[in-house]
């Protein structure tokens, strides 16, 4: 059976890095008998060298340094250009005669030979010489360079063409989640290479794991790398104690307090845990560059980043806890072992459960605010976080309310919950409260306080109340946040749902109450109550943000239980969809797509149907991004061929992924077998179901498309007819595939000129829609159908120069988006402004237009600029900057 492309890739990858070990192994031989055979020359060649590689980012044709020339040649290599310089030495491209090949040669400059620095470079070649592997740059000789101004040690390392430090790279790609975890992985399986034969990096940050051009990793500068046992021949620590070895930047709480004998694997745990959250925050963790010394030990030693999930969209909880355990300030409760994190990692890639857990209460009591001062540095961090909770939870209701009474309501009582905490804070301080006052000390009251100071308002109670839990939670006070979210459980009792965004409150409540039973291991409440969160969000917006935080929690308590069945995996299925089309989320809803088909294939097996139907939801996500398209066809084509084995090549199933397939295949290359498919779909269909059922009316629209691909529009004609008569006596049930097909028909009847026709199909539709359009999210649908409907019937009417009627239509079009849809459906905002647009330029009223077009862009800012509804946007923007010049020169 095929592989789809995600095997494809994973199995490509081991074949490249089995070929690149081969390759470096011969490499390394060969390099080692050129050696050899150079043993007398005036370069003394140092013995047993076998790896490194110490490549930063090229500097683009800067000029060779005068101490090394272009040209000139230092052991069997001969300079080409210089490429980059570090704290002892510079790193030059040269070419090497035997074998013959590019590398790079590192050389110490002899300003900085010292006897310390003579012993760490041979230290280096030696813990080097000992590494072989793939992700590892290869080191291949070494050797001292007699020159005037004195010795210059030496050593030829592999050189990766177009190196860009691993979170460049990831930005330069724009690579997703995902990716950019899977790009880490390699990195870290190299550094666990290093720790199974006892060798610790100290120095791993992003310019020392680079990326070459072709998407390898390598992991470079072991420069002060160490054994972590003298059984290697070597002393096991070549650090005094007192001295800081390494980047700052990059360097664990165990690292900075100078004490070297505690510094062991874990530290390397710590600065990947940095590199990781770098690459997928943007930023690093924190900043060593302000400020003295002391301070940026006092930082890297008591400060704790923000959890990934809460400040990056996308991130999983899952895949935050793992950065998080990376960074925990104990050494003991991080992994222990670079291979430890790559294993959690690879847990976290194919939907298994992962084995970093939450701090306890001693790891944040321990860590967390030590002293008073970082108290108050931490509460008004929390402030911030408070602020944009209870924002973050009224805007619902903001959104809602359309009166001018109710909008002071809400404002009134968000100031009330501000001047609230504002007092929680004020009362915190240490002259009040004493030095030793803990961030805790002062939420755990203000959940008392909260029943008092809003008895009449439940909905501001629970509001504070959740939010208190909430951060109580965050803080491991797990009792104290029982008690805050057993008092917001009991202000909802109150809320009768009729008030604005009181039901948007009441499954707030619900989510937190799952949140924490999650994590007291009450997994039966997590469950029921998430249950219900769920259900309760849908029936507030099923493509609302409130469902897809829902659903995520759902799918987080199920992976967390063990119940990852099948009503997990539609949930997942739901969640990618609310991701994608109504948020264009492309990369979250691309993990949730991957998770679920990993947790397909490990319940039920590679070649089950519902493996394929995974790929299908994949399939479908990749055809709207310029990127991924060319994944689509494989991954329809290996869903087609799991779903004919699994049912036979005559089940409606079968048919339902031929259809699939043969609908990516409507192109040139592929009109043939596209054609071979929707005719086997066909047959199967009407064999089934007779002539007159709605599948068979979908085939018959899918075959009319094909004949539109082959430029035969006369003959997709009929057989859309015969569709729209198949589906309109299915009644009210198929009355969305009615609209769907009468829409169709119509632009078929207007590319043949056929406006008038095309306008009766319109003209047939609007009254059957009109009616269901309202802002209830569950009108989505009909919302969606009436902007393509009067878009495309004012692109007619104004073929018509019928520009009145145009007016009118594009005018509805750009109410149902206005008042449908907010911000956060930037694509039908954007469609349903487009109309006015073409009425507005049609008639030459150019400054009318100007304000939307500039609003239809800023819509959609949201969205991946690979999206395809940008070419729209880019095109309307063309055809309003052509009107502009065109009324200019009628000026003129």
């Amino acid at each position: 059976m095929p592989q789809h492309p995600q095997e494809h890739a994973r199995k490509a990858t081991e074949r490249d890095t089995a070929a690149e070990q081969a390759e470096l192994s011969t490499a390394g031989d060969q390099a080692t008998a050129g050696d050899q055979a150079t043993a007398g020359s005036q370069e003394d060649q140092l013995s047993g060298v076998s790896h490194l590689g110490h490549l930063l980012e090229a500097s683009n044709g800067q000029p060779v340094p005068a101490d090394l020339q272009a040209g000139e040649v230092v052991g069997d290599c001969r300079i080409i250009r210089f490429v980059a310089e570090g704290g002892m030495g510079r790193v030059y491209e040269a070419r090497q005669m035997r074998p013959d090949r590019s590398v790079a040669v590192k050389v110490i400059r002899p300003q900085r030979l010292t006897p310390a620095a003579i012993r760490r470079f041979t230290y280096e070649a030696e813990v080097l010489g000992r590494l072989q592997h793939a992700a590892i740059a290869q080191i291949f000789s070494a050797g001292i360079k007699r020159e005037q101004a004195g010795d210059a040690p030496y050593l030829v390392m592999e050189f990766v063409p177009d190196g860009l430090a691993i979170t460049s790279f990831s930005r330069r790609h724009n690579l997703s989640i995902t990716e950019r975890v899977r790009l880490f992985l390699a990195g870290c399986e190299g550094i666990a290479y290093a720790h199974r034969i006892g060798v610790l990096h100290r120095d791993l940050k992003p310019k020392n794991i680079i990326v070459a051009g072709t998407g390898r990793v390598k992991v470079i500068d072991f420069g002060v790398a160490r054994f972590t046992s003298n059984e290697n021949g070597l002393p096991a620590n070549e650090t005094a104690t007192g001295e800081l070895v390494g980047t700052l930047q990059a360097m664990s709480p165990e690292q900075v307090s100078t004490t070297a004998s505690e510094v062991g694997t874990p530290s390397d745990v710590y600065a990947l845990g940095l590199v990781l959250y770098e690459m997928l925050a943007g930023h690093p963790a924190y900043d060593c560059h302000k400020g003295s010394l002391a301070a940026a030990i006092k930082l890297i030693e008591e400060f704790d980043p923000p959890i990934l999930s809460s400040v990056v969209p996308g991130v999983s909880r899952d895949l935050s806890m793992i950065v998080a355990t990376c960074l925990r300030k104990d050494s003991r409760e991080r992994y222990q072992s670079a291979g430890d994190l790559a294993a959690d990692l690879q847990r976290y890639l194919q939907g298994e459960p992962i084995r970093a857990r939450e701090p306890t209460l001693l790891d944040s009591v321990r860590y967390w605010w030590k002293r008073y001062r970082l108290v108050m540095i931490g509460a008004a961090a929390l402030l911030v976080m408070l602020l944009g909770s209870v924002v973050a939870i009224s805007v619902f209701a903001v959104r809602a309310e359309r009166s001018r009474v109710a909008a002071i309501k809400e404002r009134n009582r968000v100031s009330g919950m501000l001047d609230f905490f504002l007092d929680v804070f004020r009362a915190s301080s240490p002259e009040l409260q004493g030095p030793g006052t803990q961030l805790r000390d002062v939420l755990e009251p203000a959940v008392k306080s909260a029943e008092t100071a809003f008895a009449a308002d439940p909905l501001s109670r629970a509001r504070v109340q959740v939010t208190l839990g909430r951060s109580l939670r965050g803080l491991s006070a797990l009792e104290a946040a029982g008690v805050a979210v057993e008092a917001a459980e009991r202000s909802a009792v109150e809320l009768d749902g009729r008030e604005e965004g009181q039901r948007e409150m009441i499954v707030s409540v619900l989510l937190e109450t799952a949140e924490l039973a999650l994590v007291r291991g009450d997994h039966s409440r997590a469950a029921a109550t998430v249950s219900e969160a769920v259900k309760q969000a849908y029936a507030i917006d099923p493509q609302g943000p409130l469902y897809a935080d829902s659903l995520a929690l759902f799918a987080g308590v199920c992976r967390q239980t063990g119940n990852d069945g099948d009503d997990y995996s539609d949930r997942l299925v739901v969640l990618a969809d609310i991701l994608f089309s109504t948020r264009a989320r492309f990369q979250e809803a691309e993990a949730v797509l991957e998770r679920l088909i990993g947790l397909e294939e490990k319940r039920h097996g590679t070649e089950h149907p519902r493996v394929a139907r995974a790929l299908q939801q994949l399939a479908r996500l990749y055809q709207v991004r310029v990127s991924t398209a060319a994944y689509v066809e494989p991954l329809l084509r290996h869903a087609a061929e799991l779903i004919a084995d699994a049912y036979g090549p005559d089940h409606p199933a079968t048919a339902s992924a031929y259809a699939k397939l043969a609908r990516e295949l409507l192109d040139d290359e592929h009109l043939t077998e596209s054609r071979q498919l929707i005719e086997r779909a066909l047959d199967i269909y009407q064999r089934h179901f007779g002539d007159q059922h709605d599948k068979t009316a979908a085939c018959l629209e899918l075959l009319a498309r094909w004949h539109v691909a082959a430029d035969d529009l006369a003959a997709a004609l009929p057989l859309q007819e015969r569709a729209v008569r198949i589906l309109r006596q299915g009644g009210g049930v198929k009355r969305g595939m009615v609209q769907n097909s009468l829409l169709m028909l119509a632009r078929y009847r207007s590319a043949l000129s056929d406006r008038a026709g095309a306008v009766a199909a319109y003209r047939e539709v609007w009254p059957v829609l009109e009616p269901a359009l309202s802002p209830d999210p569950k009108s989505a649908v009909d919302n969606i159908q009436a902007i393509i409907l009067l878009g495309n019937w004012v692109e007619v009417l104004l073929q018509q120069d019928k520009f009145d009627e145009a007016e009118k239509r594009a005018r509805q079009c750009l109410a149902i988006a206005e008042n449908n849809f907010d911000d956060s459906h930037p694509i039908w905002r954007f469609r349903g402004r487009v109309p006015i647009v073409n009425v507005l330029l049609a008639t030459n009223r150019i400054e009318e237009a100007r304000p939307i077009v500039a609003a239809c862009r800023e819509v959609f800012q949201m969205a991946n600029p690979d999206h395809p509804e940008w070419k729209r946007i880019r095109e309307l923007e063309r055809r309003f900057r052509a009107a502009e010049a065109g009324v200019n020169q009628a000026d003129e």
